[in-house]
């Protein structure tokens, strides 16, 4: 494990987080922008990132099995999580408000965030598996 390449990582994100944030608060950034910056991200980058995931590493028979598993341990996983973010919220008067922490229970930011830090941590055979969750 490389912790240099997994510190660059997290600091590369902190710097990314930093700029947007100064970028809306002094009006660079407003709604439209912010919506059309996420557009892209999902649609463009997000696959890329998927795609790059998997040609990155060397293919075999075996990864394609294990990756596979990986994608079933990572459907259960998010029935699991729904079945708890569905009894976490009952407190919760706010139908919206109830709508928006299950969701954010289910599905963390697992690509955008979790991709750069999986292939400093686990390398491309991680990232590989990664890519099926």
């Amino acid at each position: 494990m490389n912790l240099s390449a997994f510190y660059t990582v997290i600091l590369t994100l902190f710097v990314m987080l930093a700029v947007g944030f100064v970028a809306r608060k002094v009006k660079i950034i407003n709604d439209t922008t912010s919506k059309a910056l996420s557009t892209v991200v999902i649609k463009v980058g997000q696959p890329f990132m998927l795609i790059g995931a998997m040609v990155k590493t060397e293919f075999s028979e075996e990864k394609l099995k294990t990756g596979f598993v990986v994608l079933g341990l990572g459907v259960l996983f998010h029935v699991v999580l729904a079945v708890v973010a569905y009894y976490s919220v009952f407190k919760y008067n706010n139908i919206d408000e109830k709508k928006v922490s299950e969701f954010a229970i289910v599905f963390g930011n697992c690509v955008f965030v979790g991709f750069p830090l999986i292939d400093s941590i686990l390398g491309s055979d991680g990232l590989f598996y990664g890519s099926f969750f």
